[in-house]
């Protein structure tokens, strides 16, 4: 099997609109600091591997607060269209293992969150939920 295949399996369901784009990162407990830090980060990297360990760094961003806490132990955030290669989504469907790298340039800030990661499904309450409105937060 190509390492590819996966990548184009779902570069196929998104073209089919079978797939909404929606990444949950999974992390042991949420603090109240990390909560409030979500809410000013407009950029992350996401980086994941394939099966065989390839590693996969891609750019994440929206308006401030894009990340959410769904509950006290997932994150979650759109999946908005970029660069149509879903290298990202391919290997999730491979390996779960995920690390968010969150930063807050203009404070010097940044945050490392490593968990596992899964593409949710077409969830329109879950979409409608993350999904930035305008330039405010989606949370």
């Amino acid at each position: 099997m190509s390492s590819l295949t996966p990548v184009r399996a779902f570069y196929d369901a998104v073209a089919n609109g079978d797939v909404s784009g929606i990444l949950a990162i999974l992390h042991p407990k949420l603090t109240s600091d990390l909560i409030a830090f979500l809410t000013e980060v407009d950029t992350a990297y996401l980086a994941t591997a394939n099966a065989a360990g390839q590693p996969y760094v891609q750019h994440r961003g929206g308006p401030k607060g894009f990340i959410c806490a769904l509950d006290e132990t997932t994150l979650g955030f759109a999946d908005y269209a970029g660069n149509r290669q879903y290298i990202t989504l391919g290997n999730l469907a491979e390996n779960d293992q995920a690390f968010l790298f969150l930063m807050d340039y203009a404070h010097r800030r940044r945050i490392k969150i490593w968990g596992r990661a899964r593409v949710v499904e077409v969830d329109s309450e879950l979409i409608s939920r993350l999904m930035p409105k305008g330039l405010s937060s989606a949370c």
